[in-house]
């Protein structure tokens, strides 16, 4: 069978082809008209007593599978439930200050149209009830105040409240509005406020005598929530006619306002209220410091989707943003220079692009792939051109691009630094064949600037070309200098890595603090801490690899008993880092005693 019950009302051809296993084929036709208009339900709702129809009475119908439709009386009592498959209903009619009434129908294709009456009984006078809850900010679920809440029944509002900023606490229980004077009955209630989208989009209410229903929520989503502390940021709108200055756009006091825009042609901050600081423009990123979170309410005029949009950078760093409401692949966008277009990868090729598009998240600077709104990034250019983003949406995820890994044996691993209580987590090195100490196109990435508005740890790899974020390496030696900027009152600097599993098993590498004399193997330890010095400020580390490394073997094992005879140590020497496990066995092979796991070091253990 197949079930048509989707398609238009008319007149169709049903060609029926079937085909045998040799692959011969038969084919037959025929005409079939569709009448897939389901049956209406209609009538009057009227008072028991009077006979006289009720306007605004709420008439629903329940059907299998939770189904529900919902209609309501207009001012001669009448109703119309529309399209309602074969099935049996529930038919319940209610009203305020009357008793509910239901009636059982069970509804075939035809008729078309299928009437049911209702004469309601008035109610004996009963005690008001309320409604009450909680409309707060979807993401970081502060209380929404100025929303209008709106309560209805029969389609018409019986009921308003607005909401303040404020929750009001009462034996555990939050909320910041709430609505008395309601007569026992099923009511919808919905909420508003310009530039928010709630959900859900409306609720069925249940008041009972003489109660509150509690906890009625709403979750407000603004068009745009910025968290509180340090963020790097965009807007995709054109907010010069509806909010030039960014201090109204955010509902600040300009005096409070914490923001800075990277010059590249000056290679310094501007702040707020200096230019280019000085408002939002389209295509461009900021850094903005907030001790709370603000919500943008506000729609300026959106940059047109027909084609690309141009953003001119300038030779050095440069502070970006999406033009665009929608997400794009960052490797769709294209560099135009002296009149010829080409990928953002040729770009980089030739040297008009620095690897690596910056963004900042979590506390951290981190490579990004794509451009999403609302965000701020870093871009290097080594000479003025202009960046096309591409007009595209990105439909589902976006590839995630291979940084380097080169194709002949090619690794990498990411080394993160914490220091009173900031982080830099994305400073990543590695090995390829072919590549050079210096910046390699293609395989490299510059270190951005470092943040504005705060001071934090920040690290970068050492080269003759500038400070790197991802700096590739070859040959059978490689060296990296990995610099750390502590930042002030930090007592303690952490460093950890990651990804040593795309290491080979040739592949050794070291970390050496010359200032404390120590030496770290990776394979070996997850991590390192070094105590910072009065008055320090930079730290160098040196991290080493090397290539055709011993092979981990264990050429000799001392086992003696103890002194007092309750043990036996057991003296091990092996040539390379490794995790050890010692078990006890009989001669027969059986396991007596098995000994805890341990990293070891190479040479002597015991």
């Amino acid at each position: 069978t197949w079930d048509t019950s989707t398609l238009p009302d008319g007149t169709y051809t049903l060609r029926l082809t079937v085909r045998d296993r040799s692959g011969e084929e038969a084919e037959a036709r025929v005409v079939v008209s569709l009448d897939n208009t389901y049956p209406s339900v209609v009538g009057v709702v009227s008072d028991a007593e009077t006979g006289e129809p009720l306007a605004g009475a709420v008439v629903e119908a329940f059907g299998p599978e939770g189904f529900r439709a919902v209609a309501y009386t207009d001012p001669q009592g009448n109703y119309v439930l529309r399209g309602l498959k074969p099935a049996r209903y529930t038919l319940r009619a209610s009203a305020l200050g009357y008793k509910e009434a239901e009636q059982t129908l069970q509804i075939a294709m035809k008729p078309d149209e299928w009437r049911v009456d209702f004469a309601l009984e008035k109610a004996p006078p009963r005690r008001p009830g309320a409604i009450s809850g909680l409309v707060y900010v979807s993401v970081g679920r502060e209380p929404l105040g100025n929303a209008e809440v709106t309560v209805s029944f029969g389609g018409r509002v019986v009921a308003r409240a607005t909401t303040s900023s404020e929750a009001t606490t009462k034996a555990g229980y939050k909320f910041n509005y709430r609505i008395e004077g309601l007569q026992p009955g099923r009511y919808e209630v919905s909420v508003s406020r310009p530039g928010f989208t709630p959900f859900p989009e409306s609720q069925t209410v249940e008041v009972e005598e003489g109660k509150e229903t509690r906890g009625v929520n709403f979750s407000m989503r603004p068009l745009h929530y910025i968290g509180r502390g340090l963020q790097m940021i965009s807007v995709p709108y054109d907010y010069s006619r509806v909010a030039p200055d960014p201090a109204t756009l955010l509902s600040l006091p300009p005096q409070s306002l914490r923001l800075a825009k990277w010059e590249a042609s000056q290679n310094r901050y501007v702040f707020y209220p200096d230019p280019p600081a000085d408002r939002f423009r389209i295509g461009e990123g900021y850094w903005i410091y907030l001790d709370n979170p603000v919500s943008i309410t506000v729609e300026g005029i959106a940059a047109s989707p027909a084609q690309p949009y141009p953003i001119l950078l300038k030779a050095g760093w440069n502070q970006i943003g999406n033009p665009f409401t929608f997400t794009v692949d960052w490797y769709r966008c294209q560099v135009m220079v002296d009149g010829e277009t080409m990928s953002v990868e040729e770009a980089t090729r030739r040297g008009i692009l620095g690897g690596g598009l910056w963004t900042y998240e979590f506390g951290s600077y981190r490579l990004a792939f794509t451009l999403e709104p609302w965000r701020g990034y870093w871009v290097r250019a080594f000479r003025n051109c202009t960046l096309l983003v591409s007009n595209e949406p990105i439909s589902g995820v976006a590839p995630v691009r291979a940084l380097a890994m080169g194709v002949k044996g090619g690794w990498a691993i990411k080394v993160s630094i914490e220091a009173g209580g900031s982080k830099d987590e994305e400073n990543l090195l590695g090995w390829a064949e072919g590549a050079t100490p210096g910046y390699d196109p293609g395989l490299d990435a510059f270190e951005p600037p470092p943040t504005g508005l705060k001071s934090q740890v920040r690290a970068y790899f050492e080269s003759p070309s500038g400070p790197l974020g991802l700096d590739i390496r070859g040959g059978r030696r490689a060296e990296w200098t990995l610099a750390v900027e502590i930042p002030q009152g930090a007592a303690e600097v952490k460093v950890t890595w990651e990804g040593l599993r795309s290491l080979p098993r040739d592949v050794s590498l070291v970390l050496e603090d010359p200032v404390a004399g120590r030496r770290v193997f990776l394979r070996s330890a997850g991590g390192y801490i070094f105590k910072v010095r009065e008055g320090e400020r930079l730290r160098r580390l040196k991290i080493r690899a090397r290539r055709g490394g011993p092979r981990l073997s264990i050429p000799q094992v001392v086992a003696r008993r103890m002194r007092d005879g309750e043990g036996v140590l057991v003296r091990f020497l092996i040539t390379a880092p490794a995790e050890v496990e010692a078990r006890l066995l009989t001669f027969l092979g059986r396991e007596v005693a098995r000994g805890r796991r341990a990293i070891a070091s190479p040479g002597w253990n015991g």
